[in-house]
């Protein structure tokens, strides 16, 4: 008899195990399907700060290397704005990291420090292998770049506008910022070139009329 309830007990136990496994799985895969649909969510864009478009100022800069550099640099860049003690931007350091090992086709990768301490910005540097002379030391950066939150990403074209911006946590809305700063850059020389034609054609007719 008690060897029948043991197995009775024994089957049982195994029986609820499955029907776990069953349950734990369908909510797995609901969860799964849920993501796919939402899909990746964009960087976070507020309606503060430099507005699109706006050029920005240059300042001379530090880096970590020692050397010198501009904020912005010269070129298409993405700029990374990270604050000391930032837990968001310690995690989000290695997906920068690997952006600036491997970046996208027509841009550099710059880290930008809030802050002035040389030694804080090498151990960042080293603890997430970034490159130093790709870390700038920009203690007014907030001021400058007019910055509301952290981890702030900005995307700056290579006439020193501003093309894309947004609070990021992931490498793939880097990714996708890099796109939209692409993508307005595009837009506004297509709209520099219309602005010009039409200056063209009003002096060529003044000159007819004369």
């Amino acid at each position: 008899m008690d060897d029948t309830w043991f197995v009775v007990s024994y089957v049982a136990l195994w029986i609820v195990i499955g029907l776990s496994m069953i349950l734990w799985l369908s909510v797995i895969r609901q969860i799964g399907i849920l993501h796919a649909r939402l899909g990746p969510r964009g960087a976070v864009s507020s309606e503060e700060g430099l507005p699109l478009g706006a050029e920005l100022a240059t300042v001379s800069v530090a880096t970590v290397a020692g050397t010198q550099s501009t904020l912005p640099p010269e070129g298409r860049v993405l700029l990374m704005v990270n604050d000391p003690g930032c837990g968001l931007c310690e995690d989000l350091a290695p997906s920068v990291a690997t952006l600036m090992q491997d970046p996208p086709d027509g841009i550099e990768v710059y880290v930008v420090m809030t802050t002035d301490d040389h030694g804080y910005g090498e151990r960042f540097a080293t603890r997430h292998r970034l490159a130093p002379e790709r870390v700038l030391l920009a203690p007014d950066a907030a001021a400058q770049l007019q910055l509301t939150a952290a981890p702030m990403a900005m995307v700056v074209d290579p006439g020193g506008r501003l093309t894309a911006a947004g609070v990021v946590n992931s490498l793939e809305q880097l990714e996708g910022l890099v796109e939209e700063g692409r993508a307005l850059e595009w837009a506004m020389d297509e709209e520099d070139k219309s602005e010009a034609a039409v200056q063209v054609m009003q002096t060529t007719t003044n000159q007819g009329s004369a």
